[in-house]
């Protein structure tokens, strides 16, 4: 076990002898302080989250602004990438530069091997939020089981699914709703039919009737 650590520390001292090499380099830092000041970086990992959150939240209510802050967003991921390129640094430290120019304390990036929370992955070119449960995770542990919904709240925010869609147009009858959508919604979230109707501004014995009668039709 001692020499298994003494070979992570020495790795990781190798490493960071490495990423102080790469940054002393001049016309690199120059660079990344120009990218800084465009992009009114670096910010903290809280600010940074909540400017992802807003970007996402304009993205859901169809506000105008939301494509310009988008694409300010996929254009400093472009220009980081670039400048990687220009500087002919490896895919490796692809995260780590990331987090140099981005944040004003980067935080550790652990192996889902021995992180003791999960660790939530989102890329927005991908249109993917997903978090990973190592090993290490105690699933008994309350702040493990409140930040794991936390995550699950934060994903269904991500996909648009935090608000139950309403019931749609029956295309074979006109004059009837299709409730479809929302029986779709209740399954993949398990939200009770108190919560949908809060969702819908419906009488939630109403809402019950309404999928329990649309389940019975489908068995």
């Amino acid at each position: 076990m001692r020499k298994k650590v003494s070979r992570g520390n020495k790795a990781a001292r190798a490493r960071s002898k490495q990423w102080r090499a790469l940054l002393d380099n001049k016309e690199l830092r120059k660079d990344i302080r120009r990218l800084q000041k465009q992009y009114r970086l670096p910010v903290t990992h809280g600010e940074w989250i909540d400017q992802t959150d807003d970007i996402n939240n304009r993205k859901l209510t169809k506000n105008k602004p939301w494509a310009t802050a988008f694409r300010e967003r996929m254009q400093l991921f472009k220009d980081i990438d670039a400048l990687r390129a220009k500087h002919e640094i490896d895919h490796e430290w692809r995260n780590d530069l990331w987090g140099h120019i981005v944040l004003i304390n980067p935080l550790p990036n652990p192996h889902p091997r021995d992180a003791t929370l999960p660790i939530v992955h989102m890329d927005l070119k991908k249109n993917t939020y997903n978090a990973v449960i190592g090993p290490s995770v105690d699933m008994d542990d309350p702040k493990v089981i409140a930040d794991i919904k936390h995550i699950q709240q934060k994903a269904l925010e991500f996909y648009g699914m935090d608000k139950c869609p309403k019931p749609i147009r029956d295309m074979s009858n006109p004059r009837q709703k299709d409730w479809t959508p929302v029986l779709r919604h209740r399954l993949l979230t398990g939200k009770t039919y108190k919560q949908i109707g809060d969702d819908l501004g419906y009488n939630h014995e109403y809402v019950e009737r309404k999928l329990r009668l649309l389940e019975r039709e489908r068995l």
